[in-house]
């Protein structure tokens, strides 16, 4: 189809150039929702083996606890006094974010499961009992022998940063090929 304007003809485009705009443009705002919400962490540790292993990657909604449930893994922050240890140490392969993985074994007002160790303790000195209080969640890694709410007792929903929703398979870090090497050797 051609259109006159004036003393030359112009041929109409079609509605690509407008359908590619509008893609790009639609793109763009998806790129940018996913960096807001999603975060990509890498496992630094065996406290989730067997579900998770030192190296792998995992994808987190970053929601806090909406679409949390009894029995989800989560990335969460870990309750004071532990928080500045963890802030400096490079937990969930990103140093300074002093992420954790864990599993949600209580949710708020579920009865506090009764897999803590005789020999771990909360923060004030005494094993968690009774219902896990509003607000707070009760967090386990997979690995008997590992650091969560049976060393830091309840952790506060705040902490909480989101699900992990996708497991995105082991990454390939230097230093983790570094330690399998040693280990065969």
């Amino acid at each position: 189809m051609t259109i006159g304007l004036g003393s030359t003809n112009r041929e109409m485009p079609g509605p690509w150039p407008r359908l590619l705009g509008w893609g790009l443009v639609f793109s763009i705002a998806l790129l940018v929702a996913a960096r807001r919400w999603l975060i990509r962490v890498e496992v630094d540790g065996v406290s989730m083996q067997p579900a998770l292993s030192d190296g792998d990657r995992v994808l987190a909604l970053r929601v806090g606890t909406h679409f949390v449930e009894r029995g989800s893994v989560v990335v969460a922050r870990p309750p004071s006094p532990w928080a500045e240890l963890a802030e400096r140490s490079t937990s969930c392969g990103r140093p300074g974010t002093g992420w954790v993985i864990k599993r949600v074994a209580g949710r708020p007002g579920d009865p506090t499961p009764q897999v803590t160790l005789p020999e771990a303790q909360g923060p004030d000195g005494v094993i968690a009992k009774g219902p896990v209080p509003r607000g707070h969640y009760y967090l386990l890694g997979d690995a008997l022998a590992c650091e969560d709410s049976r060393v830091w007792g309840y952790v506060p929903a705040d902490r909480i940063v989101g699900p992990v929703i996708m497991a995105l398979g082991h990454g390939s870090r230097r230093d983790h090929a570094t330690k399998r090497r040693g280990d065969s050797a």
